[in-house]
This record gives structure tokens, C-alpha cells and sequence, in this order.
């Protein structure tokens, strides 16, 4: 066991601070640190001058080191007495009294510490309760056993509060997509009602529309024939006014009475009555608001 020892002493001594194994052909440079020769060619590379030693960063002008030979059989030495002596084995390491160098087999539990058995009869511990500490070793064990099973209980519970909250989280997820999926469906019939009832009314109003333009443009038509007939009349008689014979003017009167009997008439007569229409779309939009509130 000495022998390892030594051997694990010396290995700090004697390992390259480079590549921290024990040295390889090792070297020694002009400042006395020591390196393996292969590990100081790789730190100085291909450099051609300003050589420093990576320990204390001395420089060098030139590339000199020398072999260490005695280092080196230093080095085999110790490489030797590692192979040679095994390792001891670890046992584990016994707490002695600190005033007796004995081991502690007895609990002060008044002074709650451990004690050997020379304190144990001391006067420090004369009237204290002192019990073997294999004895305290086991209550505490046991203490220890039981707050285990008091805290897997508590653990236990807590997971069962956190799977029943995760159970409602997810049931309140699933009511709130199904409001929001009939929502979606309410308002779904409701635009398609609304489409519906609107293609109705604008139907209705075109061929409301319709009508309305067709009799329009008829009596314009009927305008437009009266006034050219009357426009001819005027003609006649501005032609006839001229007419000096007494018997041709009595004529010409009598006919035109006729003629004003029928140009008397009014014009009005043509016109197609506004609010028949007006108030039947009035009153199909009142009809419709009226459904949509109900439906609403």
C-alpha cells in the first residue's frame, strides 16, 4: 500500500503539463520546465522564432531543449510501481470520537449527537438519556418510513385532484365548442333566411317595377299621339284664321269646338297612379320586419 502511494505522489510530478500524462521522452527548455518532446513540437507548430515556454511564457530566441534522462527514468520508475502494486481497496471510513478515538456506538438524545462509550460514562453525560445508536439509527428509519408514506399518500391525492380538474377543464372545453357549434348554426339558418326573404321582396319590387314602366311608357305613347294631333289642329286653324268668307270661319269654328271638346280633357288622365305601388312595397317591407323580428 506504500508503494501506491508513492507511486500516486510522484505522478503529479512527473506528468506533461501539456497533455497532463506522465511524459514521454521528455524534454527540459532553458527556463527548467520540462514537457514531452512531441507535446511542445505540436504547441510551437511551425514558429521560426519567438519560442515561449507555455508554463511561464518566457521566450526564447532560438529552438533549444535537451532530453531529460533522468526525468525519463523517473517517469519509467513510477510507470513501474503503478503496474506493480494494485490499488486498495476503499472501505468505508469509520467516524471516530473526536476526544477518545473510539468508534461512536451510543446517542445522547439530549444532546442529540453521537457518542462513544467513554463519553457515555463521562460526567458531560451523567443523568442523559443514552441509548445505543443502532437504536436511534432504526427510529429514525422508521420516521423516516413513515413521512414516505404520508407524503406518497399526499402525492397521490394531488394527482387524483389534478386528474379530476383536468376532467372538468376538458368538459368545460367541450361545452363551449358546442355552443359555439350551434351558435354557427343558428346564425347559418338565419342568413339563409334573410337571403330568401330578400330575393322575395326584390322580386316582387321588380316586377312592381316592371309594370309600372310598361304602363308609363304606354301613356307617354298616348301623350305623344294627342299632342301631335293637337299640334295639327293648331295648324289648321292659324291656316284658317286667315280665311276672310264668313260661312268657311263658322266652319272652321264648329269643327274646332269639337276638336277642343276632346283637347279639353286633362293630361293628368295619363299619368299611372304613384301610390298603389308605393304603399304595396311599403307594406311588404313592413311585413318582412315584422317576420324578421319574430324570428330574432
Amino acid at each position: 500500500m506504500s508503494s501506491w502511494i508513492l507511486a500516486e505522489g510522484l505522478t503529479s510530478e512527473v506528468t506533461c503539463p501539456i497533455c497532463l500524462n506522465l511524459y514521454q521522452d521528455p524534454v527540459r527548455l532553458e527556463c527548467e520546465h520540462n514537457f514531452c518532446r512531441a507535446c511542445i513540437g505540436d504547441f510551437w507548430g511551425e514558429l521560426e522564432s519567438g519560442f515561449s515556454c507555455p508554463q511561464c511564457q518566457e521566450t526564447f530566441p532560438q529552438l533549444r531543449f535537451k532530453s531529460n534522462r533522468l526525468l525519463a527514468n523517473i517517469v519509467e520508475r513510477v510507470r513501474q510501481l503503478r503496474l506493480d502494486t494494485p490499488a486498495p481497496s476503499r472501505e468505508p471510513s469509520l467516524v471516530l470520537c473526536t476526544r477518545h478515538e473510539e468508534k461512536l456506538k451510543l446517542y445522547c438524545q439530549d444532546d442529540q449527537e453521537a457518542i462513544c462509550v467513554v463519553c457515555g460514562v463521562s460526567k458531560e453525560h451523567k443523568d442523559h438519556r443514552i441509548v445505543p445508536i443502532h437504536e436511534t439509527v432504526q427510529f429514525c428509519q422508521e420516521k423516516l418510513k413513515e413521512s414516505s408514506v404520508q407524503l406518497t399518500k399526499r402525492v397521490e391525492a394531488i394527482k387524483g385532484i389534478e386528474a379530476s380538474q383536468e376532467k372538468k377543464v376538458q368538459e368545460l372545453k367541450d361545452r363551449a365548442d358546442a355552443i359555439k357549434r350551434h351558435i354557427i348554426s343558428e346564425f347559418d339558418v338565419l342568413r339563409t333566411f334573410l337571403q330568401e326573404e330578400q330575393d322575395v321582396v326584390l322580386g316582387r319590387l321588380q316586377e312592381e317595377e316592371q309594370k309600372l314602366l310598361q304602363e308609363m311608357e304606354e301613356n307617354f305613347k298616348k301623350l305623344h299621339d294627342e299632342k301631335s294631333t293637337l299640334e295639327s289642329v293648331i295648324v289648321n286653324i292659324q291656316q284658317r284664321m286667315s280665311e276672310e268668307d264668313p260661312v268657311c270661319l263658322l266652319q272652321i269654328e264648329a269643327r274646332d269646338c269639337k276638336l277642343r271638346g276632346g283637347a279639353c280633357q286633362p293630361v293628368e288622365r295619363w299619368l299611372i297612379p304613384r301610390t298603389p305601388a308605393v304603399r304595396g312595397v311599403e307594406e311588404d317591407e313592413k311585413a318582412h320586419q315584422s317576420r324578421l323580428c319574430q324570428t330574432c
